[in-house]
């Protein structure tokens, strides 16, 4: 992609609040890693996990605005919580500061939340790197190690969705059930 990390680092920290802006460091960082372990573009790994965030910190009515203004296709539990929307927000943004984002990277962001069936290993990267980058504090650092030593992304994919729902006590999003289905499929 050729971007400059630095500029777009510089941007996101004028754009995001400083915790969050630590938190979109550790996932992009994270991102890195898991692209060199599992063979995918490592710049395009990082950008993602810098980027996924982009409209996190918008209200809902401000990402129900957005998504009817860019007429981005969201499901019914993201109109029903406009906070999990917040990814398909920041992919359609990412061609306004990002010139020719992959595909790839675009999707891993708009799924970053929930997951969905048929994403690329970026994706599930970002699904799982999001929620375990060092600076969350809803699981221990050994936790977070224990899953990214797994050996495949699918597994990481399954144990992150354990974890979240022991420690949420959440019933799994449709996307995410449908996933996870996908993925037991494949086995």
């Amino acid at each position: 992609m050729n971007y400059d990390p630095v500029k777009v680092r510089e941007m996101l920290s004028l754009y995001v609040s400083p915790a969050r802006y630590l938190h979109l460091l550790g996932t992009a960082g994270t991102m890195r890693s898991l692209a060199q372990r599992f063979g995918f573009s490592p710049e395009d790994a990082y950008f993602a996990g810098l980027w996924h965030d982009l409209a996190r910190e918008l209200s809902p009515t401000e990402i129900l605005t957005q998504v009817a203004e860019r007429n981005i296709k969201i499901y019914p539990y993201e109109k029903a919580d406009p906070i999990l929307a917040h990814g398909a927000v920041a992919a359609a943004k990412i061609p306004l500061y990002h010139r020719k984002p992959s595909n790839e990277l675009c999707r891993a962001v708009r799924w970053h939340t929930s997951g969905h069936p048929g994403l690329e290993d970026m994706g599930k990267a970002l699904f799982v790197a999001d929620y375990l980058e060092p600076s969350r504090e809803h699981i221990t650092r050994e936790e977070a190690e224990r899953i990214l030593a797994l050996k495949t992304l699918n597994d990481m994919v399954i144990a992150r969705c354990k974890h979240a729902v022991r420690t949420f006590n959440n019933p799994l999003l449709p996307a995410t059930k449908a996933m996870l289905e996908e993925i037991r499929r494949q086995r």
